[in-house]
């Protein structure tokens, strides 16, 4: 055990130190309850502030984010088309980054490689887009890429695209993954279903659905009879809808109606690989077999398998691939077709932008050529006019003469581009208008107008000078 000893010589300072210990504690109580006051006092203006920092900071984190990923700003309006171009899977893309560098400074060309863009039009005139081709080959980030975006652009901020025009949708319906659930006893069919049933209670004409797999999950035949039905329904309702599926009845539907299109995940034979690019307009095979070849599937199996299904739908699948072949033809040319139009349209501008160079240093040059006529022109009226006083001494027979030399010599003056404009001026004042008189160097206001004599009277500095027509100019800019 411990026994503590205190000399009776410190007793007093030892309670003086407890004392001004417990003065302390109260103090800082004191100050502490004082602060609390004054900010419960100003908690309505703090909460204000709060809410506007928030928003601050938000709308610079979207900036950030937008700049470091060349995000755009898209169309957003009451209409019904969305169209996505070179649109993103926009968490791939963070996914894709340089983790060792800071987000705000990547280099965003290897990012933009890894991750495949994708085209898709949907609302003209086609309100139902039907996606088909291979497992792995990127329906469903197909899927999510469209309803990251559209959830991006109505939540104000941009979008992973190069353009980008969506509507403003009230809802967005989604279906995308495996719904089994052992606490719920869900299967994964009545998983989809459990979903599907809530989109048709709450689904409107100005919603989006996005249904992956559909009528996957039993009997294909069922599935496939369940799926064409909820299509015709969605037709019916006029509701705006991308779904995926491998069932080769949902594939042939979109041939049958004008507002349902088909769409593809493009996948090369040669390699055996998915591209991951969205083809538009025509439909896919499931390339099942040959994704089970290349994961290593005994060949006898395959080729069993392909004499069944050779035997049942070959005809179909010839039709399919023919067509899937001509649109990747079809979908190289407008590529490069697009690549001309950016290059037409980028030499369009530096035409446009040469052709207004060349137009300011012509305007220029004729600017500078008519100053320089009106200067050798005037110089030639202070030469000739004292001549033609002179000339008028001569005899009266020959006045009518001079007379005439001395209006055409005038009229040869004032005939220039600068001296036409300067004499209609001069004609077009009005008392009080303002008015520049270069060789004297001032502005003044013309008080009294002889056009008989093609004379004025201005004001200059409070002194009334007569000048003459040829002397004065106009206010904005004067000789120059």
């Amino acid at each position: 055990s411990t026994l503590y000893i205190e000399p009776e010589q410190i007793v007093q300072q030892g309670d003086s130190l407890l004392t001004l210990l417990d003065s302390e504690r109260d103090e800082v109580l004191r100050i502490l309850w004082e602060l609390t006051r004054k900010v419960r006092d100003e908690r309505v203006t703090l909460r204000r502030l709060q809410g506007v920092l928030a928003k601050v900071d938000l709308t610079a984190a979207k900036a950030a984010y937008a700049a470091a990923f060349g995000l755009i700003s898209p169309e957003i309006g009451d209409g019904e088309i969305l169209d996505l171009r070179d649109a993103r899977h926009p968490y791939l893309m963070w996914l894709s980054r340089d983790t060792t560098r800071d987000f705000r400074d990547l280099d965003l060309g290897p990012i933009l490689g890894k991750v495949v863009p994708l085209d898709l039009r949907l609302g003209d005139p086609a309100g139902i887009l039907v996606v088909t081709g291979p497992n792995t080959g990127g329906k469903t980030v197909a899927l999510k890429t469209v309803g990251l975006n559209v959830l991006l652009a109505l939540s104000g901020v941009p979008v992973a695209a190069s353009k980008a025009s969506i509507p403003v949708y009230n809802d967005l319906f989604v279906d995308i993954g495996d719904e089994q659930s052992l606490e719920q006893n869900l299967s994964t069919f009545s998983g989809h279903l459990k979903q599907l049933v809530e989109i048709l209670r709450g689904a409107t004409g100005r919603s989006l659905i996005l249904l992956d797999e559909l009528g996957s999950g039993t009997d294909p035949l069922e599935g496939a009879a369940l799926g064409t039905a909820i299509l015709d329904y969605f037709r019916a309702k006029g509701w705006k809808a991308i779904i995926t599926t491998h069932l080769g009845s949902m594939k042939k539907y979109g041939f049958l109606h004008d507002d349902v299109e088909n769409a593809a995940m493009e996948f090369d034979n040669r390699s055996l690989k998915p591209t991951y690019r969205l083809l538009m307009g025509v439909p896919g095979n499931s390339n099942a077999l040959a994704i089970a070849r290349r994961l290593g599937v005994s060949e006898e199996v395959l080729s069993i398998a392909e004499e069944e299904i050779a035997r049942i739908e070959e005809p179909t699948r010839e039709i399919i691939s023919r067509m899937e072949k001509s649109r990747r033809e079809v979908e190289k040319e407008r590529r490069r077709a697009e690549l001309v139009r950016e290059a037409v349209q980028v030499d369009k501008a530096e035409y446009a932008e040469k052709l207004e160079e060349i137009d300011i240093r012509r305007r220029s040059l004729e600017r500078e050529a008519d100053i320089e006529i009106d200067r050798v022109m005037r110089h030639a009226r202070e030469v000739l006019k004292p001549i033609v006083d002179k000339l008028k001494n001569v005899p009266q027979t020959h006045k009518p003469m001079v007379n005439e030399l001395a209006n055409e010599v005038e009229l040869l003056l004032i005939g220039t581009p600068l001296g036409k404009k300067r004499e209609e001026f001069a004609r077009s004042l009005r008392k009080d208008d303002e008015v520049c008189v270069p060789k004297l160097r001032g502005r003044g206001k013309v008080r009294k107008i002889n056009k008989s004599e093609r004379v004025l009277t201005v004001v200059l500095d409070g002194i009334p000078t007569e000048v003459g027509f040829d002397d004065v100019s106009w206010v904005e800019g004067g000789e120059d």
